[in-house]
């Protein structure tokens, strides 16, 4: 992958010169499966206990916690005591979570799935995540595919002037085809020099991407988005899940990136790939 080196000792493992780490393995050698920690778990313990039947592990969707007490004190906090924004199922069946209907899902049954709402017909899957690119997004519309997410609606030049485009939410139909980037409110927290969790797929070349940055490290100038990584290795799908201090990207080699020491007591829900 140009630009991308392979880091030493790791086979899937490349890292790009902005010090993204981009997890890379063929679609359809790469089982995704959700974890789920333990009441005495702490995040890590579930993440060394995983690692050794998958390639990479990592964290999960957003979550709230209830326990604000055991938060604080940094105890383990019970599972029972976590609301994770978005269903987890794990073959097939309901473990976690509640429905973010405008949340994005992925969803593994042999094939990887990407699209809004609630996954359908859930096999190993995530709801109520962040999108960057969905190819599927709303496939009655004109828009141009894949649809590539950004803070506010971006149009082509060509633009009808009347109506006013909108500038977040759905275009006018009539200014659909125009549309370059469609808004997303969640967007924003995935600019340039933030931290990154974000799965995606191409294609093209049949490829599954993970994008690991740690949040809170410096990487300079050049630091560039999760959708600029993602456009480059071409993929057609991709979103992103809990970031900021809960980051957590191990391999069977080391920790890449680490959660805080109050998240890896509070984050129940992980990810398995293998």
């Amino acid at each position: 992958m140009q630009g991308y080196d392979q880091v030493p000792g790791e086979q899937y493992l490349f890292r790009h010169s902005d010090g993204t780490y981009v997890f890379t393995k063929e679609m359809s050698k790469a089982v995704f499966r959700p974890i789920q920690k333990t009441v005495t778990e702490k995040f890590t313990d579930l993440c060394d206990r995983e690692i050794t039947s998958a390639d990479i592990v990592g964290n999960g969707p957003i979550y709230d916690t209830s326990s604000t007490i055991s938060y604080y004190a940094g105890l383990p906090i019970d599972p029972k005591d976590i609301n994770t924004r978005g269903l987890v199922y794990i073959g097939g069946k309901k473990v976690d979570g509640i429905e973010s209907k405008l949340g994005f899902y992925i969803n593994f049954d042999g094939q990887y799935h990407f699209g809004e709402g609630n996954p359908p017909t859930p096999f190993n899957a995530f709801g109520g995540l962040g999108p960057l690119i969905v190819k599927d997004y709303r496939p009655s519309t004109k828009f141009p595919r894949p649809v590539i997410f950004n803070d506010v609606n971006v149009y082509d030049k060509n633009v009808e002037s009347s109506p006013p485009p909108k500038q977040t939410g759905d275009p006018y139909p009539e200014q659909e085809d125009n549309l370059l980037r469609r808004s997303s409110a969640t967007i924003s927290s995935y600019s340039a020099g933030q931290g990154i969790m974000a799965i995606g797929t191409s294609s093209a070349t049949g490829l599954l991407h993970v994008l690991i940055r740690e949040e809170g490290v410096s990487y300079g100038s050049e630091t560039r988005s999760a959708i600029e990584h993602f456009r480059q290795l071409q993929c057609d799908n991709a979103v992103f899940l809990d970031g900021s201090t809960s980051i957590t990207c191990r391999t069977k080699l080391k920790y890449y990136a680490e959660p805080d020491k109050r998240k890896n007591n509070s984050i129940e829900i992980g990810f398995k790939i293998s």
